[in-house]
């Protein structure tokens, strides 16, 4: 095993037996620490840490993943290096899984068949509620944003260019959005961001920034920005979408731009973006509002005569009961799929420094952090 966890690695921790376990962490030199992160991001709680005889210097591995150089060139290493280590780790170990899934799942095909290869371009995040799914969120979209060759994991390097752009959808307040806006600035300060747009403001968001509007119409329209890169963060609202929409129709030759990819991630992705109408099972009925306008827009980027974009749609959410309840093959009034997770579902790891019921209730440990009040009065209940 090299200085990271292999995908192979990943797939034989998940299946290994407490012997085969035991002679895995031997063989690699894996200290108490370590296992204990791995056994948590891996979900096995089953197998137990073990005392092992240190492996040559050589070989030693420390905390998962952070033995990589730190590429100062890329957006995405900077975003690590900002954070303790010991959060770093798992926070790559899971981002890069989940980068994975979306690279096995891309099919490069000719221009005829470039809009039915994008069937599986949907994945669905499931996270732990309050467990670091906004972390994971901007790590991977700094991650696409990132050019692949000057990635530290070698896994990770292809032969296509970085994200052109990233979208990102927040609640659908402007206190939620503000807060994500922030936290990108924040999580990502002191890195060059001339060839990056970050957008619009604090302020206003784009259906009242007439400035911004026309820098993002700019950037679709002129090549002297090929080298440039955008992200936009927006309210989850129909009114934005359909802007951003009528932005892009205005756009004279948008395939001169050439766009490299685009990632439409959408935070919470369970409220107001599924069709509450279920139209594509219900002929009278119609498409919600959001949901209609978040299909149009992936159909926008991909569309043959327009961008011609290789476009993934990514839902982060706790609950993704009504995502997976969707219909896979509906297809609304103007012929675009539903917004069900064709591509890959992943379930972020649970971090160790995340306590909820299970730790409180279903543990011997958080046990001890439970009290039971006596009701007011004392004494037990007749």
């Amino acid at each position: 095993m090299g200085k990271h966890i292999s995908p192979d690695d990943e797939d034989f921790m998940s299946k290994c037996s407490q012997p085969e376990w035991e002679a895995f962490c031997n063989k690699n030199g894996l200290d108490n620490a370590i296992q204990k992160t791995l056994l948590s991001q891996i979900g096995r709680g089953d197998l137990k840490p073990v005392s092992t005889v240190p492996a040559p210097s050589s070989t030693i591995i420390p905390t998962p993943l952070v033995t990589y150089p730190l590429n100062p060139k890329s957006i995405y290493e900077h975003y690590l290096s900002m954070m303790d280590p010991k959060r770093a780790a798992p926070l790559r170990l899971s981002i890069e899984a989940c980068k994975r899934r979306m690279n096995k799942r891309e099919v490069r095909k000719s221009r005829a068949e470039h809009d039915s290869v994008q069937s599986q371009n949907y994945g669905l995040v499931v996270g732990r509620i309050q467990s670091g799914k906004t972390g994971h969120m901007i790590g991977l979209a700094l991650l696409c944003l990132s050019d692949p060759y000057i990635l530290s994991n070698e896994e990770l390097r292809h032969d296509r260019k970085s994200a052109s752009v990233v979208v990102i959808f927040t609640g659908l307040i402007d206190d939620l959005r503000r807060q994500s806006y922030d936290r990108i600035h924040r999580d990502i300060s002191g890195y060059n961001l001339t060839d990056i747009i970050i957008g619009p403001s604090r302020e206003n968001d784009l259906t009242q920034n007439k400035h911004f509007q026309e820098q993002v119409k700019d950037f679709f329209s002129d090549r002297k920005n090929k080298d440039k890169q955008l992200v936009l963060v927006l309210k989850k609202n129909h009114k934005v979408i359909e802007k951003l929409i009528e932005i892009l129709d205005g756009v004279a030759g948008p395939r001169k731009r050439h766009l490299g990819d685009v990632i439409v991630i959408d935070d919470e992705c369970d409220y107001a973006s599924m069709d509450a109408n279920n139209a594509d099972q219900d002929m009278k009925a119609s498409e919600t509002t959001t949901n209609l306008q978040l299909r149009t827009l992936l159909a926008t980027f991909r569309d043959r005569k327009k961008f011609m974009t290789h476009c993934w749609y990514i839902g982060y959410t706790a609950t993704p009961f009504s995502n997976i309840l969707t219909n896979p093959h509906g297809l609304s009034t103007e012929g675009y799929p539903t917004l069900f997770p064709r591509g890959f579902i992943y379930s972020i790891p649970k971090v160790p420094v995340h306590f909820d019921n299970e730790f409180y209730f279903n543990d011997d440990e958080g046990a001890h952090h439970v009290f039971f009040i006596e009701e007011a009065g004392g004494g037990e209940e007749e």
